[in-house]
């Protein structure tokens, strides 16, 4: 990368730059005492006006400002991030400099400055703000006046007006080792007084990275005395002085230097150095912090979090830091008020403890980024078997496969017959592809089910270039649009044509599961008046009539992928019918670009992000006098967002809504069916209950679609869980939250469907008992009278777990319709698995429920799926096998739950619990070996009349090199007693996927596995196993309640 040369405006940083610069290069004689006071001299330009200093600027590549808020008149303070994730860039908005850094808009009352005028606290005189990371003895850095960029590439640099996001990559070109990803926003905890900015450092090399360390300086010029300032320090020693990492290994009030974080600190003033302080100068100083993080091994993340504000008051400042749990910071106050207007600069997760790792990029979260991978499990049906596997591609868009097997007869996968629908899409051209989406109210479906064309690009622009800080060309709007159709619009082939289709269509099919969708059947056999099975044969038309109608209907398999669509393909074919954009994802697609850092789209070169990854449940509902199929969906990894189609007539679908939270605007919006988007603004105007998604986290959670007794009658829901919340948002509550989705037109909001009928908040955890933010992932199990004729009950019992390691009980069911509705939505507790960061136990997977004896199981395993790789002597994951020993009363009876690990029968012992003893848990030590570092990967698999229960299980790899991966497991035990009686079956190499049990076969994704390792073709990345063997006993009523087929048995 080009060095950038900027000439800063003091001598101080001439003279120390070449220091700099020689440190850099060769290692310093650290015998020489690092405190010492360095001449400085900037203060001889305090009487120069901001016009001189400004003329002594090179121009600089624009990056991006946001404020905290949307609203103009709500705008207080303004940060300015360059495309490198550094402060100080164009455009410029302050009154005080030619660069925006950290600014506050002038308030009244306060001398020194015009009342509603920004000034800037990082940018007058040199442009000294910048960060550096190291690992493995490389570096990489940036920072505009001292050294510019060096070692870093630009990856990817998104900005809205209320979020920047900067990623980029450390290392030689080709063979980089981290990616820094910096993500700046309003800190949603600080009522307009602080920016967040999380930073996710992530190892991406094929080996572990040691001695990875993290530097972050600024000088502060703080208004109106913009080289004379008063600092602080506070939380060093504390940081210095922590047994583990991450921590603080060096300070000062240096923001001149190097931002190298191989160099020592080099304090101006004394007393500053590796020290706490409180109003250190008038002089014209700043700030350094360099941290140490622990060796990231293949694949891992460490985050933590930076602040920048601006507080009117010294004490206010302390409130506001205070309140996000900083744990280092820095303060800097004008000479003439040093308890006045304060500017703060902190960090959190930075002092022995880390932060939970957010969503790790995509490229980082898996195990090779040589071989085909799979993170959902295989589909079957009718006789065949459906699979989805990617293949990693270095700055493309990944390639997804969609594979269809056919089975024999014993259950084995054939070898031939294979059918792959990303080579189907490879040879449809892209201008026969029907990609459709609704926007502005203006694009609807239509019959053709094909309006995401450049005709349409006036309707498109506005949303998928919503709220970017720079209006599109048109060429830049048709390059998107044709990209998403398929054409190789940013020659990914680097052969100079920018009009062919491009070399692979489909994009990876990650975290969500295939769905499929054939004729409807009425498999609904209760007569219990209460049944869902009564509640079809009593609508007008009742159920079967709409079975007869539909009876020939197309079967179609529905897949979602980060290309950002929806996708129908025909099952037998592999054709692609259609694809689906949904509204939330419209403006996440631009995210593709890759602009190099320079704004310009670099041609060859494309981003591989997550735009629609949720899996899709269908469900046959009534409303309005008509039975319909719905579709409904969330984002997944891509954001906090659901999406619903009515697909009856699969030649013909319809948009019925969508809703998402956007925490960075705090806004909430909604579509209608015809694309008519409506926002609110949940910070300054009250929402109606009915329209609140603001709790809502990142969509992982799909939805369970269910009856449900309410106002008198039975209403069609879909129940989420609130999803992943990550740092910021477990905070404010994101995530902890369970909704309840009304499918049916709401006539007190203009007959939209889709809103809230109620979200039951899941009271997490204090700190001090777990460290996880907490959040539900996970799908939901439920028990029904049509699952259960011993349940006497309108509605459902819901079981659903939580991150924090707990699993819970919702009560949405009644004696009677007609009770009121305060019956419902009761929550308790049912177990605690005492989950904490360090021991793993975190609950990802769904519940698997089983009868025996008349009791229901809940059966679940613990990992953290986000640092699959992590290996601690501290993990200590468990298998669990819970009863409810309520059933079916929906309540706590007996006064006795959450049950706690203590009143579980350790089954390891090979004996079963006692009546008395609420289930059992098996370490996951016991049953795998070696174990270090073990994790269920997977939700826990059965049948009815089996006495067991499988839990695939991951091991990650002990070696130093990423070329040596984990291998998983899969592991039977008894589900009576969780004795595990026979050894766990090696799967291989990769992460293993939730089982799959059909036609007496067991059925897991694998990846990690070459194509010439199957036999003509074959079926590399799936294992099978038969179970004739294995299952000839039942016990109890030998029900499960796990997915046989495309509709759920609730």
């Amino acid at each position: 990368m080009k060095k950038k040369v900027t000439l800063c405006f003091c001598l101080f940083a001439l003279v120390l730059a070449p220091l700099s610069v020689q440190a850099g290069k060769n290692k310093l004689d650290t015998s020489k005492s690092d405190d010492v006071i360095i001449p400085h001299s900037k203060n001889s330009a305090m009487s120069l006006s901001s016009a001189s200093l400004s003329s002594h600027r090179t121009p600089r590549t624009p990056g991006a400002v946001i404020y905290n808020s949307i609203l103009p008149a709500n705008q207080k303070i303004a940060l300015g991030v360059n495309r490198e994730g550094h402060l100080n860039t164009t455009p410029d908005i302050v009154r005080n400099a030619s660069a925006t850094g950290l600014a506050i808009k002038w308030p009244s009352g306060v001398p020194g400055g015009s009342v509603g005028q920004w000034y800037d606290a990082t940018s007058p005189g040199c442009l000294c703000e910048g960060w550096g990371v190291s690992g493995n003895g490389q570096v990489g850095r940036a920072d505009v006046s001292v050294g510019g960029v060096s070692g870093l590439r630009v990856k990817s640099f998104e900005n809205s007006i209320a979020n920047i996001v900067s990623v980029t990559e450390m290392g030689p070109t080709g063979a980089e080792i981290l990616e820094i990803t910096h993500d700046y926003r309003p800190s949603p905890e600080s009522d307009h007084t602080l920016f967040e900015g999380l930073v996710t450092i992530t190892n991406i090399s094929n080996k572990v990275v040691k001695d990875v360390r993290y530097r972050r300086e600024m000088d502060w010029d703080i208004p109106p005395t913009e080289f004379s300032e008063y600092v602080s320090h506070f939380g060093v020693s504390t940081s210095l002085a922590a047994e583990k990492k991450p921590k603080l290994i060096c300070s000062d009030d240096n923001g001149f230097q190097y931002p190298n974080p191989l160099d020592r600190c080099r304090p101006i003033r004394s007393g500053t150095h590796n020290a706490d302080f409180e109003h250190n100068g008038p002089a014209d100083h700043g700030s350094t912090f360099n941290f140490a993080f622990p060796d990231l091994n293949c694949g891992e993340s460490i985050s933590f979090m930076i602040y920048y504000g601006v507080a009117n008051t010294r004490e206010e400042a302390k409130t506001a830091i205070k309140k996000v749990g900083a744990e280092v910071y820095s303060f800097g106050a004008s000479r003439v008020a040093r308890d006045g207007i304060t500017f703060i600069f902190g960090f959190k997760g930075i002092s022995g403890t880390k932060l939970p790792v957010e969503i790790p990029p995509k490229a980082g979260s898996l195990p090779s980024i040589t071989k085909a991978q799979t993170f959902n499990k295989v589909f079957p049906f009718d006789n065949a078997l459906y699979q989805s596997t990617f293949k990693y591609r270095k700055d493309k868009q990944w390639k997804g496969s969609l594979k269809k097997y056919n089975l024999n007869d014993d259950g084995t996968i054939s070898t031939t017959g294979i059918i792959d629908a990303g080579e189907k899409l490879k040879i449809k051209k892209s201008a026969d592809r029907n990609i459709w989406t609704v926007a502005n109210g203006s694009l609807t479906s239509s019959r053709s089910n094909n309006n995401f064309l450049t005709s349409n690009k006036a309707t498109l622009k506005d949303a998928l270039f919503r709220d970017a800080t720079t209006i599109p060309s048109d060429e830049e709007v048709e390059d998107l649009i044709n990209f998403v159709r398929g054409v190789d619009v940013y020659d990914e082939n680097l052969n100079g044509n920018f009009t062919e289709d491009r070399d692979w269509k489909l994009a990876d099919i990650f975290h969500a599961d295939l769905t499929i969708a054939p004729p409807p059947k009425n498999l609904d056999t209760s007569k219990n008046i209460k049944s869902r099975a009564v509640y079809k044969n009593t609508r007008s038309p009742a159920y079967n009539s709409f079975v007869s109608e539909n009876s020939a209907r197309k079967t179609l398999l529905y897949a979602a992928a980060n290309d950002g669509m929806l996708h129908a393909f025909d099952s037998s074919t592999m054709e692609e019918r259609w694809a689906f954009v949904p509204p939330p994802a419209l403006d996440k697609i631009r995210a593709i670009f890759n602009t190099k850092g320079d704004g310009d789209v670099l041609k060859g070169k494309t981003n591989s992000v997550y735009l629609v990854d949720g899996t899709p449940t269908i469900k046959d509902i009534f409303y309005d006098g008509e039975w319909r199929t719905v579709l409904m969906a969330g984002l997944g990894y891509a954001g906090k967002a659901y999406y619903a189609l009515d697909i009856t007539n699969p030649d013909s679908p319809s948009h019925l809504f969508s809703f998402m939270h956007n925490n960075e605007k705090r806004i909430v919006d909604y579509w209608d069916g015809s694309g008519t988007r409506t926002t609110y603004d949940y910070v300054e105007e009250a929402i109606a209950d009915a329209l609140n998604y603001s709790k809502l986290g990142e969509a992982w959670a799909r939805p369970f679609i269910t009856l449900m007794p309410y106002n008198g009658q039975m209403k069609w829901i879909a129940v989420l869980g609130g999803g992943f919340a990550g740092i910021d948002g477990a905070a404010v509550g994101f995530g902890r939250y369970v909704y309840i989705i009304d499918l049916e037109p709401n006539i007190l909001h203009s007959d939209k469907i889709g809103t809230v009928l109620k979200a039951v908040e899941l009271k997490p955890l204090d700190p001090e008992v777990s460290d996880i933010p907490n959040g539900i992932v996970s799908a939901i199990s439920a028990l029904s009278v049509d699952s259960s004729s011993s349940l006497d009950l309108y509605g459902s019992i819901i079981y659903l777990a939580d991150l924090q390691g707990k699993t819970w009980k919702l009560d949405l069911a009644k004696v009677s319709v007609a009770d009121p509705d305060s019956k419902l939505f009761s929550v308790e507790t049912h177990f605690n698995g005492e989950a904490t960061l360090d021991n793993d136990r975190l609950m990802y997977q769904k519940p698997s429920i089983s009868f025996i004896d008349g009791v229901p199981f809940n059966f679940i395993g613990t990992g953290d799926m986000i640092r699959l790789e992590r290996q601690v002597d501290s993990i200590k994951n468990r298998i669990f096998g819970v009863k409810d020993l309520d059933y079916p009363a929906t309540g706590n009876i007996d006064k006795s739950i959450p049950y706690t690990i203590s009143k579980l029968r350790n089954a390891a012992s090979k004996t079963c619990p006692t009546s008395k003893q609420k289930g059992w848990y098996q370490d996951l030590s016991s049953v795998v070996s070696p174990s270090k570092g073990a994790k269920v990967v997977g939700s826990a698999a059965s049948f009815s009349g089996s006495k067991d229960v499988y839990f695939p299980i991951y091991v990650p790899s002990s070696e130093e090199f990423c070329a040596s991966e984990g291998n998983s497991h899969l592991v039977t035990l008894t589900k009576a007693c969780g004795i595990q009686e026979v050894g766990a079956d090696k799967i291989g190499k990769g992460i293993a996927t939730t089982p799959v049990i059909y036609k007496g076969s067991i059925y897991i994704g694998i990846g990690n596995k070459d194509e010439k390792d199957a036999s003509e073709g074959g079926a590399p990345n799936v294992y099978t196993k038969s179970l004739v063997d294995r299952d000839k006993a039942s016990e109890g009523d030998g029900k499960s309640y796990s997915i046989k087929s495309w509709r759920e048995s609730f």
